[in-house]
């Protein structure tokens, strides 16, 4: 196993990062936990500082900063200040649970990246997926990530699969609406009630992704308007800018047009040529082939750091931008 990728189950097909172990079915949340080896705990520990006057050596209580440790291997996650409460992965799945329904889900993956310092569960919203043309299958997720190292809330957000490719889109078209973060203070469980009208939100959300996907699927892309849609996404650098970035901003250029012919699904009737298949194209771009840099001492895979950076970070971004991009040539 990858080495940012700590535990991990999925079920049915493969997922598109190529990642984890596979099972038959997770039916709950509770046996998701167990299957992606999650079935572990937190607490906090009083932190000590080192001090030494060149003499003696002492240990110094830190005041109001508590290390968070797993109890399975007594590892360190964080450091975080007194008012943090941990939320156990068993806490947050059940939460889960509790928002959308045990009727209403199916859960294909949950694992622990980081060494343990995020937890994420991936469940399948199983009545509202949908197809932009006949046979382009578009299916919504809820995506909760809970992190143990006191960097970040708990959160829940919406995205979704396009099953011709197994690529992920976020739903953040202007903002997203379909996404509550529950802070590491107090408990979760007085949280749901706002999770239940998030999720009614996600819903709504659902329904105007596809109005934009179908609008995008109107809008044909010829020579010039492809242009004006890979120059939007990637425009040109400044004066100063070196040549080594100018050149990098050609070869994403490059690949989104390659892309735009070539990316699975793209050639699809009602797809070939349209805004539909440029989304797909920088959706295929993100979860599959984007070159995300780390920093020299990051030990993640190329796809582990495509995996994070499609849900959290600046895959997302560029996913939520081709839509926009599309939809301004149709204006």
């Amino acid at each position: 196993m990858a080495h940012c990728v700590e535990t991990m189950f999925y079920s049915g097909k493969e997922p598109w990062h190529g990642l984890g172990r596979k099972v038959e079915e997770a039916p709950t949340s509770e046996y998701a936990m167990r299957e992606a080896g999650l079935n572990w705990m937190v607490c906090l520990r009083p932190v000590f500082a080192d001090v030494s006057d060149g003499k003696r050596s002492s240990r110094v209580l830190v005041p109001d900063h508590f290390a968070v440790i797993r109890d399975v291997d007594s590892r360190a996650l964080g450091v975080v200040g007194r008012r943090y409460s941990p939320v156990q992965n068993a806490e947050a799945f059940a939460f889960v649970d509790e928002v959308v329904g045990t009727g209403d889900v199916r859960y294909e993956t949950a694992g622990s990246l980081e060494g343990g310092r995020l937890v994420w569960l991936l469940a399948r919203l199983t009545r509202d997926a949908y197809e932009v043309v006949p046979g382009d299958e578009v299916v919504p997720y809820l995506l909760l990530g809970n992190r143990h190292d006191g960097d970040g809330s708990l959160v829940v957000s919406l995205c979704s699969t396009r099953v011709v490719c197994r690529n992920t889109f976020t739903a953040a078209l202007a903002e997203m609406r379909a996404r509550i973060a529950v802070r590491h203070v107090g408990r979760v469980s007085d949280r749901v009630a706002e999770a239940r009208r998030v999720l009614g939100l996600a819903r709504a959300e659902i329904a105007s992704q596809r109005d934009a996907f179908e609008r995008c699927r109107l809008v044909v892309l010829d020579g010039g308007r492809l242009d004006r849609f890979v120059s939007d996404l990637y425009p040109d650098p400044d004066e100063a800018a070196a040549d080594s970035a100018r050149t990098r901003i050609e070869n994403r250029r490059g690949d989104l047009v390659r892309l735009f012919e070539e990316a699975p699904g793209n050639d699809l009737p009602g797809v070939r040529g349209t805004g539909w298949a440029a989304v797909s194209a920088v959706t295929y771009l993100t979860t599959h082939e984007a070159r995300v840099r780390g920093r020299a001492d990051d030990p993640r895979s190329e796809a582990e750091r495509r995996l994070a950076a499609s849900w959290y970070g600046s895959g997302a971004a560029l996913n939520a931008r081709a839509v926009e991009a599309v939809l301004r040539l149709a204006a």
